[in-house]
């Protein structure tokens, strides 16, 4: 059997002398016990909150008003200002950050229980993941600890997104832009992209669809392979070509 997550980020982290915060709404401190539960996790982990309310998210770790009233407290916006908020006020490499509907009450049709959105914010970019555990309460508490813990590792090691197939052309700075990726069995036509940037060895952008939808895909270098890193939710109006 394997390490557990929280073992192989306290041997990353301590390698590359990187630094640790939690912000958790749904798993109340569940998060944090797995992180100190590894010995030697006070060399990385700086500490974390319990931002069980939505005036701790806003007051405490700086999540918008506006966010949680426009997105909801469980909702992607909501756990990535979590994420990156927890990690400016402990002063950390990395963010991580939970919030979600444990049950067995709290659901509703558009946000079901089990819903659970994390997050990590750092140097290689926000990141963030949603899941619909079938499970009891306690259950869903577990396996968003362990979500989150593995998209850290993902992040840190370069896996984040789905591989794709991607259709190139060269443009007239003799860059590499996508023309049409392929994805689920689909195949997506690019109308146009937009902004570019480095994390690491990875080129990131933004494509629009034909379909109207905007995602994030990104170039890995090292290995020449291309990853959908996520669908952005509300597309408003055009990309500014690059």
């Amino acid at each position: 059997m394997g390490a557990a997550p929280e073992e192989r980020i306290h041997d990353v982290l301590v390698d590359r002398s990187k630094t640790l915060a939690t912000a958790e709404s749904c798993t109340g401190g569940l998060l944090g016990d797995r992180i100190t539960g590894v010995p030697g996790s006070s060399a990385y982990y700086l500490g974390g909150v319990i931002a069980y309310a939505n005036d701790v998210k806003e007051h405490i770790i700086g999540v918008l008003k506006e966010t949680m009233i426009e997105h909801g407290a469980v909702s992607e916006e909501t756990a990535v200002e979590m994420a990156r908020g927890v990690r400016k006020v402990m002063h950390a490499d990395y963010g991580l950050s939970v919030t979600g509907i444990a049950g067995p009450g709290g659901g509703s049709a558009e946000k079901p229980v089990g819903l659970t959105w994390v997050a990590v914010s750092g140097p290689e970019g926000d990141h963030a993941a949603k899941h619909i555990y079938p499970g009891d309460r306690e259950e869903n508490k577990h396996a968003a600890v362990d979500s989150v813990l593995v998209l850290l590792l993902q992040v840190m090691e370069g896996d984040v997104g789905d591989p794709i197939q991607v259709e190139t052309k060269r443009d007239n700075q003799d860059r590499l832009v996508p023309t049409a990726f392929h994805w689920k069995g689909d195949r997506f036509a690019v109308l146009d992209w937009g902004r570019r940037w480095e994390e690491g060895p990875r080129e990131h952008m933004l494509v629009r669809t034909r379909a109207g939808e905007t995602f994030e895909i990104a170039l890995d270098h090292n290995g020449a392979v291309w990853r959908l890193v996520r669908q952005l939710n509300v597309p408003r109006g055009p990309i500014e070509p690059a």
